[in-house]
C-alpha cells in the first residue's frame, strides 16, 4: 500500500510540481487562444470586406457586360436599320429611274429623273457612312474599275476648274446636267454604294426588279401606241416616253430590256412550284415578243449595230459553251438574234405609228461634228473647253448655220470637245477595263454557271456603245452606270473572285478612326449643302414650269407671279434670267398700247434680267442674243445709248456663232434703225449715208451666210430698204420681189400660227413692191418703169382680196389712181380709208382733204371740159 501510495505520492507530487508549468502553459495557450480569436475576427472582417466588395464589382461588372451587351443590341439593331436603309435606296434608285417623273418641272423629265437619283443616292450615302461608325469597321470591296475612275474622276475635276463656264462644268447645264462634274462624282458615290453595299442574293433581287420595272415600260408603251387598254382621258398626263426627251433613248432601253428578258428564265429556277414558274416563263416569253414589236415600231429611232452587236456577244458566249445554257435558252436566244437580223434588212417598221415624233437627226451628221470636233481640239486640246459645254463648242466652230443649238452630241466626239483628249482617253480607259475585266472573269474563274452575269454584261455592253457613238438621255446613262455596278457585283460572286475586301476596324485604330470620322463629316456636310442646293434649284424649276404653263394657258399675271418666286430664290443659274428677260418682254409687248407705263416698266424689268443672265453666262450665245434683242426692240423706252448697247451684244454673240446670219441681219437693222433716227438734215446726209452703207454690207454678209437651200426672206427685205435709201430703186425691187417669192414658198404649211404669221409677212413684202413698182413707176425717165403701175395695181389689188381693210394699201391706191388723175377711183379708195379709221383718229383730216381736193380737181376738169366744148362750138 505503502509502495502504492508512494508512487501515488509520487505522481502526485509531479504532478503538483508540474502545475505552474501548466499554468504557464496555459496562459500561453490562452494568450495565444485570446490573440488567434482576435486575428479571426479580423480575417473574417476582412474577408467579408472583400467579399462584399468583390460582389460589388462583380455586380459593377456584370453591370458593365448588360450594358455593354445592350449597346451591341443597339448597335445591332441600328445596323441593321442603316443597311436596310440603305436597301431601299439602292432599291429606289433601280426602280424609279426608268418610272419617276412629275412632268411639272420646266426643264423635263430628264431633269426630274436626276434630282430622283440625287436624293436616294445621298440617302443611301449618309447610311453606309453612319453604319460603318456604328459598326466600328469599314469593309471596301475592291473593283476592277477603282484606278481607272480615280484617274477618270482627276482629268474630269481639272477640265471643271479650267472650263470657260465652271458654274455648268460644275453643276451641269440647264435641262441635262448629267455630265456636270457633281452628278459624275455622285454617278461614281452610286456605284460603290451598289458595291459594298449589295450581296449576291440582294443583286439578283434589284436585277428582279429592273426587269418587272422594263417590263411596265415596254407594256405601256405597247398599249399606248394601240390605243387598245388606256384610256388617254385618265392617263393624259403621263407621257409617251417617260424614259427621257428622245425616243432614241427610249429604243436603247427596250433594247437591253430584250437582254434581260433572255436571262430571266435563269432568275426563276429556283422556284419549286413548277407551275408557278410556267407562268413566269410564258409571262417572259410574252414580254419579250411585245418588245421586239416595240423595236419594230421605233425602227427609225434604234442604233442597230450596238444593239445586233451586243445580242452577237451573247450567242458567241452561248455557242462557245464558255457558260452553261439550257437548250431551251438557246433556241429563243438564236430566234430573237434572226428576228431582228430579219427586221434590221426590212429596213422599215412593221407596224408604224402616226403619234410617234419625228426626231431631229441633224446633230448627228458625222462630218459635221468632226469639224466641230477637230476645231475644239485645236483650242483647248488637252482638257477641252470644261465638262457640259458643248454648246459654247457648237456655236463656235460650227462651219454653217443649222438655225439649231445642240448642248450635246455623240459620247466620244463630245467629249474630245469638252475634256480633251485627256478625258477621252480616260473615259475610253474605263470602258476598256469594264469590258476586259468582265471578259476575263467570265472565262477565267470559276464555274460556268454565269448566265446572269452575261445577260447584265450585253445590256451595259449595247448602252456604253450607244453612248460612245450616239447621244443619250440622261436618266438612261445613270441607269447604265447602276447596271455596270450591278453587274461587277454579280460576275464578281458567280466568278468566286470576292477576294480583294479588306476591312479596317476602326475601334482597333484610332487613326482610322479619326480619318473615317473627319471624313464622314465632311461627306454629310458637303452632301447637306448639296441637297438643300439641289433641293431649291428643283423647287425653282417647279416654279419655272408654271411660269411657262401659265403662259401658254395666256394667265400672264398668274404666270408673272411664280416668275417672281424665282426672282427671289435664283443666284447663279443665268437662263432663269435669260428667260425671265424673254417673258417680261412678251408682258411688255401684251401690254402696248393700253398701258404704256407698265409696258415701259416691264421692258425696264426686261433688261435686268437681261445682263444678269449675261454675268451669269458671259460666254453663252443665247443669253447675249437676247440682251442684244431686248434693247433693240425697246430702245425707244430704255437709255439713249440702247442701240450702241444692242449692237455690243450682237457683236459677242457673232463672235461666239461666227457663221449665224442672224447676227449681222441684227447688226445691220441696228445700223438702220440709227440712220433713220438722226434728224434729215443736210450736215447729218453722209453720216446717215454712211450707216445705211454699213447696214447693207452687214445684209449682204447675212444672205451669203444661208445656204441655198435656206434663203431668208427678211434679208432681202432689208436689203431693198437700204437701197431705196440709196436710191437704188431697181435693185430695191430686185431684191423685194426676192423677198415675196421665198415667202411665198414658206406658206406651205400646215400650222395655222406660222401661216399666219407668213401672210402677214408676205402682205408686207407684197404692200412694199407694189410702193416701190408705184415709185419707179412715176419716173418717166426710168426704162424699166414700163408697166410699174399696172404691176403695183395688181398687187395692192392682191392684198385686198385677203384684207379689204389695209388702211396704208387702200391709201397707196388711191394714190396710184390720183397720179393717173383717175380721180373717182381715188376718191372711192380714200373714202374706204375713213371707213376703217376710228373717228377720232387726226389722220382723218388729212384724208378729208385729199378727197375735198380731188373733188375741186374734178370740178376744175369738168369746168374746163366745158369750156372746151363751148370754145369748140364756136369755132364750128
Amino acid at each position: 500500500m505503502d509502495s502504492i501510495n508512494n508512487k501515488l505520492g509520487s505522481n502526485s507530487g509531479n504532478l503538483d510540481m508540474a502545475k505552474p508549468n501548466r499554468n504557464i502553459n496555459s496562459r500561453r495557450s490562452d494568450m495565444s487562444i485570446g490573440k488567434s480569436s482576435s486575428f479571426s475576427r479580423q480575417n473574417k472582417n476582412n474577408v467579408k470586406s472583400n467579399i462584399q466588395q468583390q460582389t460589388s464589382e462583380k455586380k459593377v461588372f456584370q453591370q458593365d457586360i448588360n450594358n455593354k451587351s445592350e449597346e451591341v443590341k443597339k448597335s445591332k439593331k441600328a445596323v441593321v436599320i442603316l443597311d436596310k436603309l440603305i436597301l431601299v435606296s439602292v432599291f429606289m434608285l433601280f426602280t424609279g429611274l426608268p418610272l419617276f417623273f412629275l412632268n411639272l418641272t420646266y426643264q423635263g423629265i430628264n431633269f426630274e429623273k436626276q434630282y430622283f437619283f440625287y436624293l436616294w443616292t445621298f440617302i443611301g450615302i449618309v447610311a453606309w457612312g453612319a453604319k460603318s461608325i456604328v459598326k466600328g469597321s469599314v469593309t471596301i470591296r475592291r473593283t476592277p474599275l477603282d484606278f481607272s475612275l480615280l484617274a477618270f474622276l482627276i482629268i474630269y475635276g481639272l477640265s471643271t476648274i479650267f472650263s470657260i463656264d465652271r458654274y455648268h462644268s460644275f453643276f451641269g447645264f440647264f435641262s441635262s446636267p448629267v455630265q456636270g462634274f457633281v452628278s459624275v462624282v455622285i454617278m461614281i458615290l452610286a456605284y460603290y454604294l451598289i458595291i459594298m453595299n449589295i450581296n449576291y442574293s440582294r443583286a439578283k433581287i434589284l436585277l428582279t426588279t429592273v426587269i418587272i420595272t422594263g417590263s411596265f415600260v415596254s407594256l405601256w408603251f405597247f398599249f399606248d401606241i394601240l390605243k387598245n387598254a388606256i384610256s388617254p382621258q385618265v392617263f393624259s398626263k403621263i407621257p409617251l416616253n417617260f424614259i427621257g426627251i428622245s425616243f432614241s433613248s427610249l429604243a436603247t432601253y427596250l433594247g437591253m430590256m430584250i437582254m434581260l428578258l433572255l436571262i430571266a428564265p435563269s432568275l426563276i429556277n429556283s422556284i419549286k412550284n413548277d407551275f408557278f414558274k410556267k407562268i413566269l416563263n410564258s409571262s417572259i416569253f410574252l414580254i419579250l415578243a411585245i418588245n421586239i414589236f416595240n423595236i419594230s415600231t421605233l425602227f427609225d429611232y434604234v442604233r442597230w449595230i450596238p444593239f445586233l452587236i451586243s445580242i452577237s456577244i451573247l450567242l458567241v458566249f452561248i455557242l462557245g459553251r464558255v457558260i452553261n445554257f439550257s437548250q431551251k435558252m438557246l433556241y429563243v436566244s438564236g430566234g430573237t438574234f434572226l428576228l431582228l437580223i430579219t427586221l434590221f434588212i426590212i429596213g422599215k417598221p412593221i407596224f408604224e405609228s402616226e403619234i410617234l415624233p419625228q426626231e431631229y437627226f441633224g446633230h448627228y451628221d458625222y462630218e459635221l461634228i468632226w469639224q466641230i470636233t477637230k476645231n475644239s481640239i485645236k483650242n483647248n486640246p488637252i482638257l477641252g473647253s470644261g465638262p457640259s459645254t458643248y454648246g459654247y463648242d457648237f456655236s463656235l466652230f460650227s462651219p454653217h448655220s443649222t438655225g439649231i443649238r445642240f448642248y450635246s452630241s455623240r459620247g466620244l466626239f463630245e467629249s474630245l470637245a469638252t475634256v480633251g483628249i485627256l478625258g477621252c482617253i480616260s473615259i475610253i480607259v474605263v470602258i476598256l477595263t469594264y469590258i476586259g475585266s468582265f471578259v476575263h472573269m467570265l472565262n477565267k474563274y470559276g464555274g460556268k454557271n454565269k448566265i446572269i452575269s452575261l445577260g447584265l454584261f450585253v445590256a451595259v455592253v449595247n448602252i456604253i456603245f450607244t453612248a460612245t457613238a450616239w447621244n443619250l438621255d440622261g436618266g438612261l446613262i445613270i441607269f447604265g452606270v447602276l447596271l455596270t455596278a450591278l453587274s461587277i457585283r454579280i460576275v464578281q460572286k458567280e466568278s468566286n473572285s470576292e477576294s480583294l475586301i479588306k476591312t479596317f476596324s476602326l475601334k482597333a485604330s484610332p487613326q482610322y478612326a479619326l480619318m473615317h470620322s473627319f471624313l464622314f463629316l465632311v461627306g454629310v456636310t458637303g452632301i447637306i449643302f448639296g441637297f438643300v442646293t439641289f433641293s431649291k434649284m428643283f423647287l425653282v424649276d417647279l416654279n419655272a414650269g408654271k411660269t411657262i404653263r401659265a403662259q401658254q394657258q395666256g394667265k400672264l399675271a398668274e404666270g408673272l407671279k411664280y416668275f417672281r418666286k424665282i426672282n427671289e430664290s435664283i443666284h447663279k443659274e443665268g437662263r432663269y434670267y435669260t428667260i425671265g428677260a424673254q417673258y417680261s418682254l412678251l408682258l411688255a409687248n401684251k401690254s402696248f398700247p393700253e398701258n404704256d407705263k407698265q409696258a415701259v416698266q416691264h421692258i425696264n424689268n426686261a433688261v435686268q434680267q437681261a445682263l444678269l443672265g449675261v454675268q451669269m453666262m458671259p460666254n453663252d450665245v443665247f443669253a447675249n442674243e437676247v440682251a442684244g434683242f431686248i434693247y433693240e426692240s425697246g430702245w425707244q423706252y430704255i437709255s439713249h445709248n440702247a442701240l450702241e448697247e444692242s449692237r455690243n451684244f450682237y457683236k459677242k454673240s457673232s463672235e461666239l456663232e461666227p457663221e449665224n446670219p442672224f447676227f449681222y441681219l441684227s447688226l445691220g437693222k441696228i445700223d438702220f434703225i440709227e440712220a433713220r433716227s438722226i434728224e434729215a438734215t443736210e450736215e447729218n446726209f453722209e453720216f446717215r449715208k454712211g450707216l445705211v452703207k454699213n447696214a447693207q454690207d452687214l445684209f449682204e454678209l447675212a444672205k451669203s451666210k444661208f445656204s441655198l437651200s435656206n434663203q431668208h426672206a427678211p434679208v432681202y427685205y432689208y436689203l431693198s430698204t437700204t437701197n431705196e435709201f440709196l436710191g437704188e430703186i431697181d435693185e430695191a425691187i430686185k431684191n423685194m420681189e426676192k423677198a415675196v417669192e421665198i415667202s411665198k414658198i414658206s406658206l406651205n404649211t400646215n400650222d395655222e400660227v406660222v401661216y399666219n404669221q407668213v401672210m402677214a409677212e408676205q402682205i408686207n413684202y407684197g404692200f412694199n413692191l407694189a410702193r416701190l413698182l408705184q415709185i419707179r413707176g412715176a419716173d418717166k425717165n426710168n426704162k424699166n418703169a414700163q408697166g410699174d403701175n399696172e404691176k403695183a395695181e395688181s398687187l395692192f389689188k392682191q392684198i385686198l382680196d385677203v384684207n379689204a381693210d389695209e388702211i396704208n394699201v387702200l391709201l397707196s391706191l388711191g394714190v396710184l389712181y390720183e397720179s393717173e388723175d383717175r380721180w373717182d377711183e381715188a376718191i372711192v379708195q380714200y373714202n374706204k380709208v375713213l371707213k376703217v379709221l376710228p373717228d377720232d383718229a387726226p389722220a382723218r383730216e388729212n384724208v378729208q382733204k385729199l378727197i375735198n381736193d380731188l373733188n375741186v380737181k374734178k370740178q376744175s376738169s369738168q369746168n374746163d371740159g366745158a369750156e372746151s366744148n363751148l370754145n369748140e362750138d364756136i369755132n364750128r
